[in-house]
């Protein structure tokens, strides 16, 4: 393995104190005591019946990573194999009935005096074991679950440790490093919650690569390549299956709908990130590998998104993935979600869905819509928008479609959802916490929302903040120049009782 990528040493990460008050334990006394030695019995077989005999013992043959179950036989290694077994597996029948390995065994090798019983020594050392092994050797035995398992996002593993653990970090990034290179050559823990407004968290690298640019990766998703810098803007792998059906629905009805209404498709994605949405929703690049009659696939050419992000580098990488990806009909934003409905609206942009991906506070930004009036000139029916609100809720309302978030949903708006008028459906998205899920409220926008005043966002806040670029790889090819850097500070509501 690279030195560049051999697990760091605490002293390299400044404070070695964890968040347990302990402190960490150095790489330096990782257990060296791996080498083992373990008897299995074998069955010595001629060659050509070692075909007939790995069918026939399927289920007791020793499996283990790294580690062969059939050898050459010593004694005569170009006629005869041996075969190790298992005994502690268990196999059922047909019947669903367990069958005895003794009994198995026996059954094979007493009718044919050319298999012979014996006993095989297996050496085993650190590189056989697998990661749930090791970590059941190196973490107090009174450790119920493993941290076993992570997120991958390129070849940086990011998993998340109890406050009991962190004092073995550096010992469970090695382990998870050494077993699972080349493919990951970084590991990093969270050190906090995700507290910032960015989605962004506070990590640390506990093994591998740390070197300056360590965190800039590029992956694939969905047909289509992201880069991203995972330490200043949020990506989380684990919500690909949300981001796959949500793109889908939205292709199939812009593909519906495009044998019957001339205008484009539009979406607005006030929360876009880097683009899960919004790029594979445009992207051409990579569209050949779909199947030329799904007409989902060839949608692209007729959806147009809005993308918006008040991350600037989130709002960078943005435009760096739609050029990337070669999207038509991307146009790409940094300003507050609030200030992007509100340009929307002024400049008589008609959209048929929204996107509201920020789970922790998505609900609030809906008091945007207060005063909200569809316009389309070339259709005075034209729909009501359909909105996406991503957002948390306990877990224990899930069998009555999580209430709170719908009520949350209503006091942002400042006027009553309706769940059959205004199509509402509630998906629970994953699982967060023991008590919390992640889950998508859709629903039609309510005419009665349009009839609200209108609130009124600080103006110093909503002059600050404007659009930095537009990205529109397109028939028209718009191109507009950068103003100056965008002002980060999230547009707040004046303090009114009005409202």
């Amino acid at each position: 393995m690279p030195s560049a990528v051999l697990p760091a040493s605490p002293a390299a990460h400044g404070d070695e104190t964890s968040n347990s008050g302990e402190e960490p334990l150095s790489v330096d006394k990782f257990p060296t005591d791996w080498d083992q030695t373990n008897e299995y019995p074998a069955i010595s077989a001629p060659l050509n019946k070692v075909g007939d005999l790995r069918r026939q013992l399927t289920g007791f043959l020793l499996s283990r990573p790294k580690v062969k179950c059939i050898h050459p036989c010593p004694n005569d290694p170009a006629n005869r194999r041996i075969l190790v077994l298992d005994p502690f597996k268990q196999e059922y029948s047909k019947n669903g009935q367990p069958v005895l390995f003794q009994t198995m065994v026996e059954k094979i090798t007493s009718n044919d005096s050319s298999l012979n019983l014996k006993r095989h020594l297996v050496h085993l050392s650190y590189k056989d074991y697998s990661v749930d092994e090791v970590l059941q050797k190196i973490l107090p035995h009174e450790q119920q679950e493993l941290p076993s398992a992570f997120e991958q996002i390129g070849p940086i593993c990011h998993v998340n440790l109890r406050n009991e653990l962190l004092k073995y970090k550096y010992w469970i990034g090695k382990v998870l490093l050494d077993k699972n290179y080349p493919s990951i050559r970084t590991v990093v823990v969270k050190l906090g919650n995700i507290e910032t407004e960015f989605r962004t968290f506070a990590m640390e690298v506990v093994a591998g690569n740390d070197k300056p640019g360590w965190s800039i990766v590029t992956l694939k998703e969905e047909g289509c390549v992201f880069e991203l810098d995972f330490q200043q803007v949020y990506w989380n792998s684990r919500l690909a299956g949300e981001h796959r059906r949500l793109v889908e629905l939205l292709k199939n009805e812009a593909a519906a709908g495009a044998k019957t209404c001339q205008r484009p498709f539009v979406v607005a994605d006030l929360m876009a990130g880097i683009g899960p949405f919004a790029v594979p929703l445009t992207a051409t690049m990579g569209q050949k590998k779909q199947k030329p009659k799904d007409a989902a696939s060839s949608a692209a050419s007729t959806i147009c998104v809005y993308a918006n992000d008040l991350n600037p580098v989130s709002f960078h990488y943005l435009q760096v993935n739609a050029t990337k990806n070669k999207c038509n009909n991307l146009h790409c934003f940094n300003l507050d979600a609030r200030a992007m409905v509100h340009k929307l609206q002024d400049e008589n942009i008609f959209v048929n869905h929204f996107v509201m991906n920020l789970p922790k506070i998505a609900p609030e930004f809906l008091d945007a819509f207060r005063g909200y009036q569809v316009k389309d000139d070339d259709d005075d029916k034209a729909p009501q928008p359909t909105i996406h609100v991503y957002c948390f809720a306990p877990k224990a309302s899930q069998d009555a479609l999580y209430p709170e978030a719908l009520e949350r949903c209503r006091q942002a708006l400042g006027c009553h959802i309706s769940m059959e008028q205004d199509v509402v459906s509630v998906r629970t998205v994953r699982n967060i916490a023991p008590t919390k899920n992640m889950i998508c409220v859709s629903f039609v926008l309510p005419k009665a929302a349009g009839k609200l005043e209108r609130i009124v966002l600080d103006k110093s806040a909503s002059d600050g903040i404007h659009k930095s670029g537009e990205l529109a790889i397109a028939s028209e090819e718009k191109t507009r120049q950068a103003d100056d850097e965008p002002d980060c500070k999230r547009c707040k509501v004046k303090d009114d009782e009005d409202m």
